[in-house]
């Protein structure tokens, strides 16, 4: 359902999805889009969140920020072009300097806060580094960003490799205990979670007899199935 949204919103917005892969790759490579409302789906029902020590975010924008992005917002210039609105100015209302565009609003004397909007998080300029022209656009005046990156490979099947295997025919085997652990990386991005597990078996003297490490198949997604 995701992948379909998603698919239905780039072919909605044009420049949307770069239709390269973004980061380093080889010919050949399978792809997918990481999805953004992952990232934004907490601001837009209101709900509380980490955000950069040097970011100010207001539940009460959650509203505003959805009709950015769905393209409800009407700029001078968008409502210039509808004759039915009887509109004859394609400039800003409110400083009556330049045509009335998204892209103004963010550098309209009339609403720009003194010293400027702050600028984006230091850590998400690698990332935008990465955007052309028109995602930038996208990215600044409706909050929206794909990136499409290599896909892991898909993995049928499990695998366990001992690094320590314990020898069956001693008698401590028998009474040892055995400990699974797993675990999971990337688990808000669903299409890159990793997956894995631990294996240790302890002597009821707390001596190590084996240890071991392993992936289980794709479709053990989460940690509990992994250990499971």
């Amino acid at each position: 359902m995701r992948r379909w949204r998603l698919d239905r919103v780039c072919k909605a917005i044009a420049g949307l999805d770069p239709g390269r892969i973004d980061v380093p790759h080889k010919i050949g490579d399978r792809s997918l889009l990481v999805d953004f409302a992952a990232a934004v789906n907490p601001l837009v029902r209101g709900k509380s969140c980490k955000t950069p020590k040097d970011c100010i975010w207001e539940r009460k924008w959650g509203a505003m920020l959805a009709s950015a992005m769905n393209g409800g917002q009407w700029p001078q210039a968008r409502k210039a072009q509808v004759a039915a609105f009887g509109t004859t100015s394609s400039l800003r209302q409110l400083c009556f300097k330049e045509v009335g565009t998204l892209q103004h609003r963010a550098v309209c004397e009339a609403t720009r806060p003194e010293g400027g909007w702050p600028p984006p998080p230091k850590a998400a300029e690698l990332a935008r580094s990465k955007l052309g022209d028109t995602r930038k656009r996208l990215l600044d005046t409706r909050g929206l960003a794909v990136f499409r990156i290599t896909a892991p490979p898909i993995r049928q099947d499990g695998a366990l490799h001992w690094q320590r295997q314990p020898d069956l025919n001693d008698p401590a085997v028998d009474e040892a205990t055995w400990y699974f652990d797993g675990s999971m990386q990337e688990g808000k991005l669903e299409p890159l979670r990793a997956t894995g597990f631990g294996l240790a078996v302890v002597s009821p003297n707390g001596d190590l007899l084996g240890a071991a490490r392993g992936t289980p198949p794709q479709w053990c997604s989460t940690a509990a199935a992994a250990e499971a």
